[in-house]
């Protein structure tokens, strides 16, 4: 009787759990919603009396929440691995086609793990690999595997299922593959391995650039003792070794007496190239071509080749490597803005403004292309056509300042969505747990919807949404982006949900504090940049936080008394906390102002690649600003400091519009 006391209070407790009076919605009637209530409240509760029975009957009757229900279920199981199974085989009998099933299966992987039963893990992870569908849940479950194969010390099955990942998947980056790698490694032995699997292993970790251990495995081989495949894979690795270590004295070593086959005239090229005998490199990669005009190497060689006749000062080979180049490679946008830029240092305009039209017609480059027929014609025809064209990046806004200012942004309200019938139920069901805060009950819904309309306007605005509330900035900023049209001006809705501004009061308090005082909406442009807003960001060089600072650079920072923590402690522990994080980089980006007497340019090309280099650059490159920011020698600055650009420009128009550069009457 006492317990049957309970259910009231607790059915009422359910009810303030999901907001109030539930209300029923397409799809999802108020009894099912106060059914899910009233089993979810129970689970939580130390009272559970027969709620796995109501559940299975649910299940069997085909209720709209009850594959939830299950999940919930499992969610709070201990220790039962045979009641996990039961569930999953229920939910594959009664409920095939939901989207529960995969993350059920990856719930007893999880819990398995936690209770130390590696065997039960093992199968269950086997079975969520069975049951995924798309590609970001057959990485889920690899990643538990991979997991398991760790913690149980089966390194070496580890690192192959590693290699599996970093090749199958996209979505797993070369920085998550090193960090999950890097541990193992020591430990790693290649003596139990065949031939083929270590070359397969040392190919891996050169990729990588763990040069020591790709070393260390091919050390174990001689190619005598290999057959002509493995051999010459072998010879093709140990080339690439001395190539990425610099030691061209063993690379030399390495070629001499071998027969000039494809690989072999390559290397004999760029290991005179880096010698600076650029006759000598030219002669091999010309008998390259010759011998081997579909050679794999052809983009390679031709750049090296266009290289070495720079170097040489022979201009006319130079523009016409560059030519035959292009001609091969007309989709390589890098490729043929670099045989504009010769020709425009050239001075020669009918050679450069043909180059622009090809790459105008690629979408990535087109407006680069316009903006530089601009600087080569005088015209402003070009950076209209920027403007009316709306595709925002860094020359969309230099056309702004050019011509005149022009929002990328219009006001509009999301469409409506459109669902067919048998996906209004999840559509409601994705509302709802969003209502109660089961924010991974909503995302098995959403995402769900998702695959089945990848391009629904609306569905991509509530991913960004959803992410943005589990604190997921990355991901949220990942579904915002594949919001904005190829073309046309950008929703405001969509430009704010790109342009988020996360962090935003804790900025807004320490900008004034700085010297000089920082915009908070440049802060924003460059924490965009810089992490993502993932206040756990760490670079493969070691940057760590929201602002992406070194820990010598945040010790020097701390050292001269422009931030006082608030506590002591490690300076990569303190970089992680996002207050101190942002107050540090703040401090460091106001002292690159300072020292760079304002220029923001300057600033941003010390923060990303040191002051001592930006101060080089500013007497080396070109004093146009245009032709600067094209001239920084490495690709990741000048691509970063035209996306703050983008970014400070975008957050500035979207919250109070207007831009942050001033409108000039430049000319080129």
């Amino acid at each position: 009787m006492k317990a049957k006391a309970l259910i009231l209070p607790l059915v009422l407790l359910g009810l303030l759990f999901g907001g109030g009076r539930p209300e029923s919605e397409p799809g999802l009637s108020v009894l099912e919603r106060c059914h899910f209530l009233f089993i979810e409240t129970l689970l939580r509760s130390p009272i559970r009396l027969g709620v796995r029975e109501d559940i299975v009957q649910s299940l069997r009757r085909g209720r709209s929440l009850s594959d939830h229900l299950a999940l919930l279920f499992l969610e709070r199981l201990e220790g039962n691995s045979q009641e996990r199974w039961s569930f999953l085989r229920l939910l594959e009998e009664f409920a095939p086609t939901s989207p529960v099933r995969f993350p059920a299966a990856l719930v007893c992987v999880q819990k398995s793990r936690k209770e130390g039963k590696p065997g039960e893990a093992f199968a269950f992870a086997l079975e969520a690999l069975r049951l995924a569908e798309a590609e970001e849940e057959k990485l889920a479950a690899f990643r538990e595997l991979f997991a398991l194969l760790k913690e149980e010390d089966h390194h070496l099955e580890a690192v192959f299922l590693l290699h599996k990942m970093y090749r199958d998947f996209r979505d797993q980056t070369f920085l998550e593959t090193r960090r999950a790698l890097e541990p193992l490694l020591p430990g790693l032995s290649p003596d139990p391995l065949t031939f083929s699997a270590r070359l397969l292993l040392a190919e891996f970790f050169l990729s990588l650039g763990f040069l020591q251990d790709a070393e260390r495995f091919l050390n174990t081989l001689k190619e005598e003792t290999l057959p002509p495949p493995l051999g010459d894979t072998f010879w093709l690795l140990q080339a690439r070794l001395f190539l990425r270590k610099g030691n061209l004295k063993a690379l030399e070593e390495l070629l001499e007496g071998r027969k000039d086959t494809e690989d072999v005239l390559f290397f004999r090229g760029v290991l005179a190239q880096r010698k600076g005998m650029h006759r000598e490199a030219i002669r091999f990669f010309d008998r390259l071509l010759a011998e081997y005009p579909k050679s794999q190497y052809l983009l390679t060689v031709l750049q090296n080749l266009a290289a070495s006749y720079s170097a040489l000062k022979d201009d006319e080979r130079h523009i016409a490597t560059l030519r035959r180049a292009a001609t091969l490679f007309p989709q390589n946008g890098a490729l043929l803005f670099n045989l504009f830029w010769v020709l425009y240092q050239k001075k020669d305009k009918d050679g450069a403004l043909e180059v622009l039209e090809q790459l105008a017609a690629l979408s990535e480059w087109r407006n680069q292309a316009l903006f530089w027929k601009f600087k080569v014609t005088g015209e402003t025809t070009p950076l209209a056509t920027i403007l009316a064209e709306s595709r925002l990046d860094y020359y969309y806004v230099r056309a702004t300042e050019i011509v005149e200012f022009s929002s990328p942004f219009v006001q509009q309200s999301p469409p409506p969505l459109s669902l067919p019938r048998d996906l209004e139920t999840h559509w409601a069901k994705y509302r709802f747990f969003s209502s109660l805060g089961l924010f991974n009950h909503a995302e098995i819904e959403l995402l769900f919807l998702l695959r089945k309309k990848p391009q629904d306007t609306l569905l991509l605005l509530e991913c960004a949404g959803l992410f943005a509330r589990r604190g997921m900035y990355r991901k949220s900023l990942q579904f915002a982006f594949r919001l904005f049209p190829e073309r046309g001006r950008i929703p405001d809705f969509a430009g704010k949900s790109y342009y988020p501004r996360f962090f935003f009061r804790e900025i807004e308090e320490l900008a004034p504090q700085q010297n000089p005082p920082l915009d908070p909406y440049l802060v924003l442009a460059l924490v965009h940049a810089e992490s993502a807003f993932d206040p756990q960001a760490v670079s493969l060089a070691g940057a760590v936080g929201l602002t992406q600072v070194l820990p010598t650079t945040g010790a020097w920072v701390v050292e001269k008394e422009w931030v006082n923590p608030g506590k002591d402690g490690d300076i990569t522990a303190l970089l992680l906390e996002p207050r101190e994080n942002l107050a540090i980089g703040m401090a460091y980006l106001a002292y690159l102002l300072r020292r760079f007497e304002g220029d923001l340019l300057l600033a941003l090309c010390g923060y990303n690649a040191g002051p001592g280099r930006a101060e080089r650059w500013k007497e080396e490159l070109p004093q146009d600003r245009d032709a600067f920011l094209e001239s920084i020698p490495f690709a990741e600055t000048r691509n970063y400091v035209k996306r703050v650009l983008t970014n400070y420009f975008a957050y500035s128009v979207l919250y109070r519009g207007v831009s942050p550069f001033p409108g000039t009457s430049e000319t080129p």
